[in-house]
C-alpha cells in the first residue's frame, strides 16, 4: 500500500482555514478549492473523513453561496419583468456592492424594462454600467430593446401602424447604430420605424439622419415603406427643403404602389406658396392633378 502524503504537505488545511466561501466574489477560489479536494481524494492524500472533517461544511458553504447569488439575479429579473423597477435596481446594486459581477440576463432585464417604460435615462445608464462590467449584451436584447421603444408609441392596423408620439429619436438611432456596429439584422419594420421616428423630428439634423438610414436600408436590401416615404417628404416640406422634398415625391410616385398622400401635397403647395417658392408650388400642384385627379384642390 502506498504511503499516504500528510495533507498538510499540501496546505490542505490552511486552505479550509481560509474559509473562501466568505468570499463569495473570488468564484475562482471556490472552483480551486473543489478541485484541490477532489485531486487529493483521488490520489489518496487526505480521505473522506478528513475531508469532512476540516471542510467544515465547505461543499455546503459553497452551495448555499451559489444557490444565494443565483436567486438574487432571478429576482432582478422577476422585478423587472413585472414593473417593479426601483426594487430591481436596488437589488442590482445591493450584487454590485457585494464585489458580485451581475449576469448580463440581470441587466438586460432591467434595461429592457425601462426601455418598455419610456425612461431612457435609465437604459442608458444601466447599459453603461454592464459594459463597465465587462458583460456583453446578446443580439436579441438589442433588438428587443429597439422593439421596446417603439411598441408603446405605435396606433394603427398590422399594415400600417403609425407612430405616436413621445419617441426619443436620438435614442433610438444611438441603438440603431449600435445594433449596425455589433453586426445585428436589424428587421425592416425596425429600421422603417426608426426613419419615421427621426424624420418626425422636422428638423434639419432629424431629415439627415432619416435619409442617412434610408441609405442603410437599401445598401441592405431593404426598401423603405410608404409611409416611411412620406413621412420624409413632410419633414422635407417643415423644414423648407423644397428641393429635397421634390425628389422625394418624384422617387414615390415612380417605385410605389401610391403616390404621396393627398394631405402631404396639400402640405407641400402651402408650405411652397407661404414661403414664396412658386416654382415648386406649381410642381407639387400638378402632380398632384395628376395623381388625385383634381381632388387636392377641392
Amino acid at each position: 500500500m502506498r504511503d499516504r502524503v500528510p495533507c498538510h504537505d499540501y496546505g490542505f488545511r490552511n486552505f479550509f482555514r481560509f474559509r473562501p466561501w466568505q468570499m463569495a466574489s473570488h468564484g475562482h477560489l471556490l472552483v480551486l478549492g473543489i478541485l484541490t479536494a477532489l485531486s487529493l481524494i483521488s490520489s489518496g492524500g487526505i480521505n473522506k473523513g478528513d475531508l469532512d472533517r476540516h471542510s467544515n461544511g465547505f461543499v455546503g458553504k459553497i452551495q448555499d453561496v451559489l444557490t444565494s447569488d443565483l436567486t438574487r439575479e432571478d429576482r432582478i429579473v422577476t422585478l423587472a419583468q413585472s414593473g417593479n423597477l426601483t426594487e430591481a435596481e436596488n437589488a442590482l446594486r445591493t450584487l454590485r456592492r457585494s464585489h458580485i459581477r451581475p449576469s448580463h440576463d440581470a441587466y438586460e432585464s432591467l434595461i429592457e424594462a425601462f426601455a418598455k417604460s419610456s425612461r431612457p435615462a435609465r437604459v442608458e445608464h444601466w447599459y453603461g454600467e454592464m459594459v463597465r462590467d465587462g458583460r456583453g449584451m446578446q443580439n436579441a436584447s438589442y433588438i428587443r430593446v429597439l422593439e421596446a421603444l417603439f411598441a408603446p408609441k405605435l396606433q394603427g392596423g398590422k399594415k400600417d401602424q403609425k407612430l405616436g408620439e413621445r419617441v426619443d429619436e436620438r435614442m433610438v438611432e444611438r441603438w440603431l447604430q449600435r445594433s449596425v456596429r455589433r453586426g445585428i439584422a436589424i428587421p425592416a419594420r425596425i429600421l422603417d420605424w426608426g426613419v419615421r421616428v427621426m424624420a418626425k423630428r422636422a428638423s434639419h439634423d432629424g431629415l439627415r439622419s432619416a435619409e442617412r438610414w434610408i441609405g442603410y436600408m437599401r445598401s441592405t436590401g431593404i426598401q423603405p415603406s410608404y409611409s416611411t416615404l412620406d413621412s420624409v417628404i413632410r419633414c422635407c416640406i417643415q423644414v423648407e427643403n423644397f428641393r429635397r422634398a421634390s425628389a422625394w415625391v418624384n422617387e414615390t410616385r415612380a417605385r410605389s404602389d401610391e403616390p404621396p398622400d393627398v394631405d402631404t401635397y396639400r402640405l407641400a403647395i402651402k408650405a411652397a406658396a407661404t414661403a414664396q417658392e412658386w416654382g415648386y408650388m406649381d410642381v407639387f400642384l400638378l402632380q398632384a392633378i395628376v395623381d388625385y385627379e383634381g381632388s387636392v384642390v377641392e
